[in-house]
């Protein structure tokens, strides 16, 4: 089986920004490297060192409880070994957020439409 760990970066990010419903999708990202570090689940990524390999596991927001999360980790064949490198937590989203008003045909207030900017009008 191979290990997993947590580079400094990662687990600070883990330990106080995550919330625990994020930390335990993390957590679960972990188990799945340690169990299959090529899973289909992961996306291969762009990688200069021909020793190990980069890949990138999304949890989407259903998973997490919260945002959507990205765990980046290089795995090492030869030490059977990856490190977690990095989590990238998106926006948190406001459970009140609404879809912004649509405009009317000719715009709003202040607002001109593409279709009035006349050729020419903007000189500098």
């Amino acid at each position: 089986m191979t290990h997993a760990f947590y580079s400094d970066a990662a687990e600070k990010i883990l330990r106080t920004d995550l919330s625990p419903s994020e930390q335990a999708a993390v957590e679960a990202a972990r188990r799945l490297i340690e169990e299959d570090p090529g899973s289909e689940r992961a996306r291969r990524l762009p990688d200069a060192d021909p020793r190990s390999t980069s890949w990138a596991i999304e949890l989407l927001p259903e998973k997490t409880g919260g945002r959507g999360i990205s765990v980046i980790y290089r795995f090492n064949a030869d030490l059977d070994a990856a490190l977690i490198l990095w989590i990238i937590a998106g926006p948190l989203m406001s459970v009140s957020w609404k879809r912004p008003p649509t405009l009317p045909a000719g715009g709003g207030p202040g607002i001109v439409a593409p279709a009035r900017i006349q050729k020419g009008a903007c000189r500098a």
